[in-house]
């Protein structure tokens, strides 16, 4: 544990450095890797001190992430010679790839340059990744989703495979409009990381948006669809995710345009304590209240 101790004074050290004089950036990064990589040699020999060099790994990637020096900017400008000397270096390009998705410049040319080299020598689930992000800022959805299904097939992490069938999920409902497939690559992203937030909130506003499109001659039915919307939030409470505070607010606007007590009670279709099931593309049964 001393051992990853050292390392994280030596990059701090760097870090401090790079705070102080700009010009230190290329400095900071170049050692930066260096760290990273050996943090990684000491990860994969999986002995006792595996956790303590799991911890500083993320304390060093965050620290680096929040210095400034993970500009992509920057990075574009301190990586562009190298990812071209390293084209046919699978090893170089890798590790290119993966600084740039920890510094957020996955929407950066280099790094699609870098993931289509990479993939060229060995497909891997972040080089598909890489060229997936290219795809969907070019407007190729279809594509983008192929090379996203690809990333996950290629990957054993449960969890950043949770995070892709997510990315797939948002793609169905903002770019193409398709609610079931939207909704399935949601529950998808769910199964692989219960307490992940973002796809029951997916899911339920895709049920909230839907009421019309379903009951367009029924304003009454029309509103059970927040019914569905609220079970599939509180069913993302009940596993701890991560975002309970942004949840519950989803939850209480929901509840305020639920169908009224008088309008259940009048409606053929609704009786209190039974079961309602939402047509359409949802398929969903609710408990009516």
């Amino acid at each position: 544990a001393s051992s990853a101790n050292r390392l994280l004074y030596y990059i701090s050290a760097s870090a401090v450095k790079f705070s102080e004089d700009n010009s230190h950036a290329a400095t900071y990064i170049d050692e930066y890797l260096k760290v990273g990589n050996m943090l990684d040699a000491k990860i994969a020999l999986a002995d006792k001190n595996q956790a303590s060099y799991i911890s500083v790994k993320e304390i060093v990637n965050n620290q680096f992430v929040a210095s400034g020096a993970a500009d992509c900017a920057t990075l574009e400008k301190v990586f562009a010679q190298s990812v071209e000397e390293n084209k046919a270096n699978y090893d170089e390009l890798q590790k290119t790839i993966d600084l740039f998705e920890a510094a957020g410049c996955s929407s950066s040319e280099l790094y699609f340059k870098a993931s289509r080299y990479a993939h060229q020598i060995k497909p891997a689930s972040s080089s598909a990744k890489g060229l997936a992000e290219q795809s969907y800022k070019n407007g190729n959805y279809a594509e983008a989703i192929a090379y996203f299904e690809e990333a996950i097939s290629l990957s054993d992490n449960v969890s950043e495979n949770a995070k892709t069938a997510y990315k797939i999920a948002v793609i169905y409902q903002k770019e193409l409009n398709n609610k079931s497939k939207a909704r399935a690559y949601a529950q998808k992203a769910i199964e692989g990381n219960p307490t992940m937030s973002e796809p029951y909130i997916l899911i339920a506003t895709l049920y909230a948006t839907s009421g019309k499109d379903i009951y367009d001659d029924d304003p009454i039915l029309a509103k059970t669809v927040y019914w569905a919307a609220v079970d599939v939030l509180q069913r993302a409470l009940n596993a701890g995710a991560d975002k309970a505070d942004a949840i519950r607010q989803l939850i209480a606007s929901f509840k305020e345009v639920y169908p009224s007590q008088e309008q259940v009670f009048f409606h053929p279709d609704l009786e209190v304590g039974k079961t309602f099931t939402i047509g359409g593309w949802m398929g969903v049964t609710v408990n009516v209240r």
